[in-house]
Formats: C-alpha cells, structure tokens, sequence
C-alpha cells in the first residue's frame, strides 16, 4: 500500500537571495529531509497487509458498513463510542478543514459540505488533488454526522503552500463563519503575522485546532511543537499510540494540550476508505469533542472549551502534565459528562501545591476571593526571560481588582503590585522549575476574579554579546575549538574574529539545538568579500569547505536564516571550528 508522507517545512529559495516561508503538511509518518528550492513531495512507504491492502480500494471496494466497524478501535480509544447518540445529535456546527481540499463526492462527506473556498483556482470547487484533506474531513464526518464541513483548499497536491497562503486560508474560514478550524499542518517559525490571525480567530470566538507534528523519532530533542499548534491560543494535538503510550513519533513540547489517536480507519480520495497516522489525524478529534462541547454549552468562550478538554482528559504516563500529551488523551465521554471547572488548577494554594503552567500556552483560572492564593511552576529549558501576560476577565464596566504577584528569581523574590486589567510582566527565569504567586490585594475581598495566564521565553544573552558588528567580534584563539552561544533576539547574529598565525585549513560547522533554528554562516578574510554558507534548512547542519588560511585576521558570522520578522528560536547553535 502506498501511504502520503507529507512534511512540514518552508521553501526557501536562497539561491535568489529571498527566504520565502512556507507550510507543508504535518508528516503522517516522517520523510526525508527538505533540500534548498525544492518542494517536499508525497512519498511512498510500507506495504500494507492484506486487510489494509483491502481497504484502500477504489470507491466501493468498502463500504461504509465496513469502513464504521474498522473505526471502532480509535472511536473506543477517545470514548467517543459512550456518547454514539450524543455525537448522532449533536448540532450542525460549521468545521473548516484548511487544507488540500476535500473529495467532494466521496459518500462519507457528501451531503455534509457547505459550499468552500479554493485559495489556488479561486472560483472553482476545493476539490482534493492530494489525498490529505479527505482523511481530516473524513475523522470529523466520522465523529460528528451531523456537523457542517467547509472546506478551504489553501495547500497543492504536493501539500505545499506559503505561510501566507494558509493564513489566507484561515481567514476565509472565519469571514465564512467557522465556529471551528482543523489546522493539520505545520511549520517550525513562528510570525507576527500568523499570530495576528490566531488573535483574531480568538477576539472572535473561533476555536484553532492544530496537529502538534511528527518528528520526534526523526530529529529527538531538536524537536518542537510546530506552528500554529504553538501558539496559546491554539488547541495543539499530540498523539497517543493504540496501547495508550504517547507515540514515538508524535513531537513533544510544552505547547501540546491534548493527545489524540495516532493511528484512524478514515475516508481517502476517491471514495475509498483507509488508515492513516499521526497528529493530523488527532487534530480532527479534537475539534469534534470541541463541537460536541460547543453543541451542549453554547455559551462557552474558545478558552473555556481548551480548558474542559484539558481537565476531562485521561491521564497518561507520567502523571500529570507532560511535554508528550500535554494534559492527556482526549475523552469525549469524560468531556460531554463532566462539569466544567472555572479552576482547574485548584488545590495550589501554597508553593508546594503550584499548578504546572506550560510554557507557550495560555490557562484560565480564577481567585475565588481574598484568601485564594494561585502558584505556578514553570519548568523553563534554558536560562533566560518569560513575558508572563495577566488578563483579568471582567463583565461590562466592572473595575478590575487589585492582584499581588511574586516572582520567585535568582537574588531573591519579586513582588509586582497590578491594577490594570491587562498586565505584562517579564520575568527572569532560569533552567528548571520557576515558581509565581498570584492573590488579590487585601484578603477580605470576596468577589471572585477569573483572569488568564499566558508565557512566552526568551534565551539569555550569551556571554559572548555584545558581538552584532565586525566592530563587537568575539576574539577565539587559532585553535581547534566549539563554541556554544544564542540568538536571544529578532534579528540577532554573531561576529567572531580568528587571528590566524600560520598557514594551514580552516574548516566550520555549525549545529542547531532546535528545529526551530535555520543556521547560516558567513566567513572571510580581513578585506576581502565573506562567503556565505546556508543551504541545508532548518534543524539541519551547515559546513564549510576545507578553507586554506594565511597569516592575518578571519571573520565569522552567524545568524539565523528565517524570514525576518521572526520569534528568536529557544535553543542554543555550536559552532565548530576544526583548525589544521
């Protein structure tokens, strides 16, 4: 059987001197690398067994009977079988799938599609040319028969398409009307203004729900939650394997809320029904149990459906909030029979009890009065600044109350008096576990205060800064040698000189510690012109050729290739300098 592997990775087309950001979609089961200006294609992978083999006929060769009794494992694994009914009844919500497009005859979607939008031949249908969009749509059709389906084909047949085209995308989906939009695609940079656009899916009260990725068994702890997944405000999905483990290849990071199914029975193009993998096939869950949630309490707020998500899920190991499923595996018969808590981070009264705040997302809780107190605990990567953002929820013309915070760091406690409503806080942090405090000023208040809580990290400085000019250059001996620094801002690049002594080889490497950098570096003689090397991508090593050296002064730049403008990546690069 042939299955898309579809990756998430930006075109770049260096050789013309422009980094053009670009968004494929989220693997299904990993491929290769991505190589300077040229688009990742599908590709083919195992073979089936003869029972899937069977599955992936033409149109007909599975019916829908058999198409529904093959779904049972991963409709079991999320409880979505407990509410059959619930799901049967449920109110038509409308689901965008911003996407490759759907197949817009197969009989598990007919009927249920509203008239879309094609972003590539605008004014023709959003009919798939790839395959991936018909399985997304396929899980939510599968979850929810009676929910609405509008379908955005912002990606090609090779699952390619610029970042601004998928923000296009999303936004066609909210000027239509979406309550919803499934995301299961990804790229590694984050933008102001992809963030614009999840600021205003929010301000509007549409819920964004993006696959996390599939790229932790192919590049382990330089793996990151892909973008928009990363954002706070977007319900970023991770995957859980069939005996209920997190799955080996679902990427891991702070950014996941939930975990879904990795492995799913659904619709493909051209009426057939097949399996397919990964969190682009989680996400699509998500935003069923988000439509299911939104059918029985309408009134709701895209924030009080991230929270009933997280706190009706099904833990997995380790306990509690972990990097690899967030707050765990979605239930939907947990979600649609539980209560929702204003609060779920209570007890965490006291410094002991401190509720985990994930780094990069956004939490609701609320002070029930002047005795509640609120700690945190922020488990930071890197030595670094958090900008902690504080917004208290307030009715119409309510005056905001007044909030005592404590930020515990490095020489002491400190304490931060707010009377706005809207507060920024940056915050010194370092490697580990960070904790914070939050209390309304004077206990005998009685009137409840539900706020939320957001984080966003920046690196420290490294040692070797100021060094962004020739001029600020960091002197290294002639010798062999590794250095180990940051881009700790937007724009960011290093200059390093090397008074060589001798004649002899000169060769440079230099290494990424997080898929969220794209490395490049420049070197050249004292006087003569610099010659680049960037050609590799994102996450991925660059290096020189064997450089023959003379007496005299070298330099070296390096910087960070992304699109400007961009969010400094977390991570630290090592530059390696072999001299013979």
């Amino acid at each position: 059987m042939n299955r898309w592997h579809i990756l998430a990775a930006r075109l770049r087309r260096k050789r013309l001197a422009a980094v053009a950001s670009a968004v494929f979609l989220t693997s299904v089961l990993g491929a290769g690398p991505a190589h300077p200006n040229e688009p990742v294609r599908v590709l083919s992978a195992r073979s089936a067994s003869p029972a899937e083999a069977a599955a992936t006929g033409a149109a007909g060769a599975s019916p829908a009977a058999a198409a529904q009794k093959k779904q049972q494992a991963y409709l079991r694994q999320i409880g979505a079988l407990e509410v059959q009914s619930a799901r049967k009844q449920s109110s038509g919500l409308t689901v965008a799938i911003v996407d490759t497009g759907v197949d817009l005859q197969h009989p598990a979607l007919k009927g249920r599609l509203l008239p879309g939008v094609n972003l590539l031949q605008p004014g023709k249908p959003p009919q798939d040319d790839n395959g991936h969009g018909t399985s997304v749509a396929g899980v939510v059709a599968a979850l929810l028969p009676q929910a609405k389906l509008l379908p955005v084909k912002a990606l090609d047949e090779n699952g390619y398409a610029e970042e601004r085209g998928l923000g296009e995308g999303i936004r066609k989906a909210l000027d239509k009307g979406a309550r919803i939009v499934v995301l299961s695609v990804g790229l590694y940079h984050s933008s102001p203004y992809m963030a614009d656009i999840v600021n205003r899916a929010e301000r509007t009260g549409v819920l964004l729900v993006a696959a996390a990725g599939n790229d932790m068994q192919r590049f382990g702890g330089k793996t990151t939650v892909k973008y928009p997944a990363a954002y706070p405000t977007v319900l970023a999905v991770g995957g859980v394997a069939a005996d209920g483990a997190p799955e080996r290849r679902s990427s891991r990071g702070s950014e996941i809320d939930v975990a879904g199914a990795w492995r799913v029975f659904t619709a493909q193009l051209g009426g057939g029904y097949r399996y397919e993998e990964g969190t682009s096939m989680a996400a699509p869950q998500a935003a069923a149990a988000a439509a299911l949630l939104w059918s029985k309490y309408p009134a709701l707020k895209p924030y009080e459906i991230r929270s009933f998500l997280r706190q009706t899920t099904k833990d997995t190991l380790p306990a509690g909030f972990d990097r690899a499923t967030g707050y765990g595996l979605l239930r939907m018969d947990q979600s649609l029979g539980g209560k929702y808590k204003a609060d779920p981070h209570e007890p965490n009264d006291t410094r002991a009890l401190a509720a985990a705040l994930p780094l990069g997302k956004q939490l609701s809780a609320e002070l029930a009065g002047g005795g509640d107190r609120d700690w945190y605990v922020l488990d930071c990567p890197h030595d670094g600044s958090v900008k902690l953002r504080l917004q208290q929820l307030l009715s119409p013309d309510a005056a905001p109350a007044p909030l005592d915070v404590l930020l515990e760091q490095d020489g002491g406690t400190v304490e931060k008096k707010l009377a706005a409503s809207n507060n920024v806080l940056v915050w010194r942090v370092k490697k580990g576990a960070n904790r914070l405090r939050i209390q309304l000023q004077g206990a005998g208040m009685e009137k409840a205060a539900p706020y939320l809580l957001s984080s966003v990290f920046s690196m420290r400085p490294d040692d070797g800064e100021p060094n962004g000019s020739a001029e600020e250059a960091t002197a290294l001996p002639d010798r062999s040698q590794t250095v180990k620094a940051t881009f700790h801002e937007t724009g960011d690049s290093d200059w390093y000189k090397i008074q060589v002594q001798k004649e002899g080889r000169l060769r440079l490497q230099l290494e990424p510690g997080t898929m969220r950098m794209d490395p490049a570096f420049a070197y050249r003689r004292a006087g003569s012109p610099e010659t680049a090397v960037d050609e590799a991508g994102e996450g991925a090593a660059e290096a020189s050729a064997s450089i023959r050296v003379s007496p005299g002064t070298y330099y070296v730049r390096v910087w960070d290739a992304a699109e400007l403008p961009y969010a400094p990546p977390e991570g630290y690069y090592t530059l390696s300098i072999e001299r013979s």
